[in-house]
């Protein structure tokens, strides 16, 4: 990217714009995935004790008992991944055009924001509060993080970016949702959501287009390449 930078501003936006869609497509499977399968995983990794936690929510004068644990703040904290891999890749283009002065001040502002906003939700909603501003600390740094990149790269075509990897991951979701309710194990759920998300990419056109071909033709998977999309 600094290489770009420095001889191709054209080519530099093309290489960030295709990253934020491969960053997008990788991020919101995961996120939906670890939704579902929060629960075993958390009772591999730390055991049955930290599942089934009761907990209150005080929330404008009122107290709401619910019971949590590890997995309800593994299903929040993980949707701040989509909106995370954004800004990593966005901080390295950001210094490959020399903006490394401006991500300092972006990141005061995240900074600040996420010490007010655990100030404020975690007395409120505890553990569940500390991963609510996670995501909205994120969040708040896409902002300046874009205004950034407007200014020094280009324009992103966002719709474009995220519009059909996220119809995608909501159609996979339903379809976890509507297994697991009808008695599938969650494992043998989410394995049918991926191959539904890959689906859905596909009829949605998100794997189509010159630059997507180039990657997916890098790809080392051998004969399957014949039956990737054609470019368009």
């Amino acid at each position: 990217m600094s290489r770009l930078a420095r001889r191709e501003s054209d080519s530099l936006l093309r290489s960030y714009i295709i990253s934020l869609r491969l960053l997008t497509m990788l991020s919101l499977p995961i996120a939906v995935a670890v939704t579902f399968l929060a629960e075993p995983l958390v009772a591999i990794v730390g055991g049955a004790q930290y599942l089934n936690v009761p907990g209150v929510f005080h929330i404008f004068g009122y107290d709401i008992p619910y019971m949590g644990g590890a997995d309800l703040a593994f299903q929040v904290i993980i949707w701040s991944i989509p909106i995370g891999f954004i800004n990593s890749v966005t901080q390295y283009v950001l210094i490959a055009v020399n903006q490394q002065h401006f991500l300092t001040r972006a990141f005061l502002i995240g900074v600040v924001f996420n010490i007010g906003g655990n100030l404020l939700l975690i007395p409120a909603l505890g553990y569940v509060g500390a991963a609510l501003t996670t995501i909205m600390s994120e969040i708040i740094l896409l902002f300046p993080f874009y205004y950034s990149v407007r200014r020094n790269v280009g324009v992103v075509p966002w719709l474009q970016v995220i519009g059909q990897p996220a119809i995608a991951a909501a159609v996979m979701a339903a379809g976890i949702y509507a297994l697991i309710a009808n008695g599938t194990n969650a494992w043998l759920a989410v394995a049918a959501g991926a191959v539904v998300y890959l689906g859905g990419l596909l009829v949605t056109g998100a794997l189509r287009g010159e630059d997507m071909s180039a990657v997916l033709r890098a790809l080392p998977i051998g004969p399957l390449k014949r039956m990737l999309p054609v470019q368009s």
